[in-house]
């Protein structure tokens, strides 16, 4: 089956018969078929190249006046005086103080903070 330059299939007990196509124009992917006013399931489309109607026109609604309020330099400006007066300090974020890169600055390197360096996998094992 045809429709506006696409090909679709149905099924073969339709095959030469008039059959009545239920569509959204501004859908042609989904297509009812119905014969003899009866639901006969939907089109399985095989090439779709058009996927709305070629009349089908939607109507926009009218353009929302404007507030005249900027939102987003609401949310700039706000931001700017947050953060006024404080910059990053990027060497500070880069040395964490104890030099082993754990950050958590007590110098022994496996993360817990508590400056004991060993393996908590390895507690209460004895050898």
């Amino acid at each position: 089956m045809s429709l506006h330059g696409n090909q679709y299939e149905v099924d073969a007990a339709l095959v030469g018969r008039k059959v009545e196509l239920v569509f959204d124009p501004f859908d042609l992917t989904r297509i009812e078929v119905r014969y003899q006013h009866r639901p006969f399931g939907l089109a399985v489309g095989l090439v779709i190249g058009r996927h709305t109607h070629p009349q089908a026109q939607r109507e926009l609604p009218p353009p929302s006046t404007p507030t005249g309020i900027d939102y987003l330099k609401l949310l700039a400006d706000k931001r700017d005086a947050e953060i006024a007066g404080h910059r990053i300090d990027y060497a500070s974020l880069a040395n964490d103080g104890d030099g082993d890169g754990d950050g958590d600055g007590d110098g022994d390197g496996d993360g817990d903070g508590d400056g004991d360096d060993r393996d908590i996998n390895q507690e209460g094992r004895e050898g």
